[in-house]
């Protein structure tokens, strides 16, 4: 599994702990929107696409099956935001 390409929206709002909203590309054929990098206790996390039961309760939509490709979103995210923030320093 490869992560071919990833597209990502920050979020410029101090006061909240969303950075910023990523959508991911697999091997040029399953997406997935509306990932969330967060800011929490801890450094920086991501949240897969959830939603909300009737309790209230969240649960994810989509999610990796085992830590080796969780790694690997985590990765190709935390580097496309990272990049997203020195190109919007260097604006």
């Amino acid at each position: 599994m490869n992560i071919t390409k990833v597209r990502l929206k920050v979020v410029d709002r101090p006061d909240q702990p969303l950075r910023a909203v990523a959508t991911f590309t697999i091997d040029d054929c399953f997406v997935v929107h509306d990932v969330r990098v967060m800011d929490g206790k801890g450094g920086l996390f991501i949240c897969m696409p959830s939603k909300r039961l009737i309790t209230g309760e969240r649960v994810d939509v989509v999610h990796a099956l085992n830590n080796e490709t969780r790694e690997k979103i985590t990765s190709a995210i935390f580097t496309a935001y990272e990049q997203a923030l020195v190109e919007s320093e260097n604006k």
